[in-house]
């Protein structure tokens, strides 16, 4: 953006810009809105530090007995935008986690036993 001269507001001098709006003529407003807390984040109790937890997911309850969370972390900041990037990545990493345990639980049988396959389990084992 090119500067093509200086507008002086309250004793400073603030650039224009080339469009041609001068910096009196634009309304700068504050944003009443305040940033969202993702899934799972929490002001801990006492204190203004995030907190980040997951319940345990119904299907996988018996692997986690006498657990309602999952996991329970502390995102060791006050600031919502980075506690909110925090948790995105410890809610993938336990997204991920949980379908692992689904996989396990539930392994898929083979489609097809082709004539390799075949050959290859009736090897010798010596």
């Amino acid at each position: 953006m090119k500067i093509n001269k200086l507008s002086k507001i309250n004793d400073l001098e603030l650039p224009v810009c080339v469009f041609g709006v001068s910096l009196e003529q634009l309304t700068i407003t504050k944003s009443t809105t305040m940033a969202k807390r993702d899934k799972g984040v929490h002001l801990r109790s006492g204190t203004n530090v995030y907190q980040w937890r997951i319940r345990v997911p119904k299907d996988l309850a018996h692997l986690y007995p006498d657990k309602a969370w999952a996991c329970r972390h502390t995102l060791g900041t006050s600031n919502l935008a980075q506690a909110n990037r925090l948790a995105a990545g410890l809610y993938a990493t336990w997204l991920t986690k949980f379908d692992r345990q689904r996989k396990q639980l539930n392994p898929q049988p083979a489609q097809e036993l082709t004539p390799e396959l075949i050959q290859f389990l009736n090897r010798p084992v010596f």
